[in-house]
């Protein structure tokens, strides 16, 4: 079963625009939000990740972003 939860680490923080991370625990996106994350993204083997029909996850060219 799938535990819900927020993933704001994907989502710009502070003068980051996003980041790689590491998703080591099943996990459902919020619904309707667009969500950032680096190239290097992992989702850890038998690890699910349920993204709404309404949100967006969008993977960067780079691992990282900052705003100037």
């Amino acid at each position: 079963m799938s535990r819900a939860r927020d993933l704001a680490d994907l989502i710009a923080t502070g003068t980051d625009r996003y980041q790689s991370k590491t998703i080591s625990t099943n996990t459902t996106l919020t619904a309707d939000v667009h969500y950032l994350s680096g190239k290097t993204m992992i989702i850890n083997n038998g690890i699910t990740l349920i993204i709404p029909v309404d949100s967006l996850l969008e993977i960067q060219q780079y691992t990282s972003g900052k705003a100037l």
